[in-house]
């Protein structure tokens, strides 16, 4: 097998999304000759061997396309595409809560740690009984005894 041969089909298997670690493996090569391979393709294909930095400029390429098409499209692509890109941060604008409701959230908790700071008040028996109501079903109802 010639060396061009042999270079084409490491190329290719990497191209396939087979891992550079199994393709060392498979064909008896240094890993790092690999991943050097693997970011080699990565480069020619799409410009950087590195994903975040691809997928920042992939953003940045969407965001110019959008603004071209928010200045010179109708209006339902503008609702589109305003959708599509700000509908995560306008959802979670959503949820934010407003100032007002922190300030009554404050209150509220303020007057909890306020009863939960104070002292026992003594309250007079209940009218519910604990114990076996199967004693005496009739002790402590005010009903006639007649029924």
């Amino acid at each position: 097998m010639q060396i061009d041969e042999f270079q084409y089909l490491v190329e290719r298997s990497l191209e396939l999304g087979v891992p550079a670690d199994t393709v060392a493996e498979l064909f008896e090569i240094p890993l790092d000759t690999a991943t050097q391979m693997q970011s080699t393709m990565r480069i020619r294909e799409f410009g950087t061997d590195d994903m975040a930095g691809y997928l920042e400029g992939l953003q940045w390429r969407a965001l110019q396309q959008a603004d071209k098409m928010l200045r010179a499209g109708n209006p339902d692509q503008a609702v589109k595409i305003v959708t599509a890109v700000f509908g995560r941060q306008i959802q979670a604008a959503g949820r934010r809560p407003s100032s007002n409701l922190e300030a009554a959230r404050a209150k509220i908790m303020d007057r909890l740690g306020g009863m939960r700071d104070a002292e026992p008040v003594a309250v007079g028996a209940g009218r519910f009984v604990v114990g076996n109501v199967s004693v005496d079903r009739k002790a402590n109802r005010e009903e006639d005894d007649d029924e």
